[in-house]
């Protein structure tokens, strides 16, 4: 088994375990999407005999519909089956227009995480770091797709060493739900400890 399936199955089993541990909190369904999608991917690019990229973009926009989880909640069983509609022009696009495409999908969920820390930090004075993980996480995903869509194969150990690094930093959430309140830390009442200490 060469490099890339050995990391590629480690990575879908992390995420798997980890989609699961996260499904009771708030965002428990774009865990779920997100943990089950590798292994979703690659199976469907055996039974149906299509690539793995086909799935993604599909895949992408269901997470981005679970960010909004009240409303998913509701109206899961509708946006499902709309998002499979995604398949059917992925079968016809170039792979160029599918790239371009997952690449907004993936801005637009780091753009949503980024926003959520900005906002915790500045407007309640707390430092969240599942926030600024997971975004950071997905900033990854997004200069990933770059080096995709650039052909930079020749910085192929770098994809590798990005896939390895996203794994990590996310290790503790396989433990630690990410609506966990400890992963809060409020700036405010550490400045004022600080301050008490002075003399």
């Amino acid at each position: 088994m060469d490099l890339y399936n050995i990391l590629f199955y480690i990575s879908a089993t992390f995420w798997l375990i980890l989609g699961i541990r996260q499904f009771k909190g708030k965002w428990g369904w774009f865990f779920l999407i997100l943990g089950t999608a590798d292994l979703i991917a690659r199976a469907g690019s055996h039974l149906i005999n299509l690539p793995s990229t086909f799935y993604y973009p599909m895949s992408t926009t269901l997470q981005i519909f679970a960010l909004y989880y009240l409303f998913f909640e509701k109206h899961k069983f509708i946006i499902f089956p709309i998002s499979l509609l995604l398949l059917i022009p992925g079968i016809y696009l170039p792979i160029e227009i599918r790239t371009a495409f997952l690449s907004i999908l993936l801005l637009f969920i780091f753009s949503f995480f980024i926003r959520k820390f900005i906002l915790e930090l500045f407007h309640n004075k707390k430092l969240n770091l599942f926030l600024i993980t997971f975004s950071t996480y997905w900033l990854i995903n997004v200069l990933k797709i770059i080096m995709i869509r650039l052909k930079l194969w020749e910085a192929v150990d770098l994809f590798y060493m990005a896939t390895m690094f996203q794994l990590v930093i996310m290790i503790p959430f396989l433990f630690i739900r990410h609506d966990d309140e400890r992963l809060s830390i409020n700036i405010n009442r550490t400045k004022e400890n600080q301050d008490s200490k002075e003399p």
